[in-house]
């Protein structure tokens, strides 16, 4: 499937990255920076882990009134996810929060 220049190629693997190959490369379906303006790609996992570590400072791809549901959707996931586990603090790792997300849905 090709949208706007980009290759999207689900995988079948459970257990495989999903691969997304964008206009700026790299790997992941979500784009954000960190503190000095570096570029980040990576999974939602990925995503909640630079979340986690204060290394996601702006996602650029979202468009204005796209930002407070993003802050809404994140913040609540999380949220549910350390509850359900029954922890305080988020982890920072990517597996830890890819064992916390998926353990939501069994």
């Amino acid at each position: 499937m090709i949208r706007n220049g980009s290759k999207y190629r689900p995988s079948l693997d459970p257990g495989a990255e999903t691969a997304f190959t964008g206009p700026r490369g790299g790997r992941g379906m979500i784009h954000w920076r960190d503190e000095d303006d570096g570029e980040h790609r990576g999974s939602l996992f990925a995503t909640f882990a630079a979340l986690a570590r204060g290394e996601a400072w702006s996602f650029p791809a979202l468009r204005p009134h796209q930002r407070e549901p993003w802050h809404a959707f994140t913040v609540q996931v999380a949220a549910l996810a350390l509850i359900h586990a029954g922890r305080e603090t988020p982890p920072e790792s990517e597996a830890e929060w890819r064992d916390l997300l998926l353990a939501l849905t069994s």
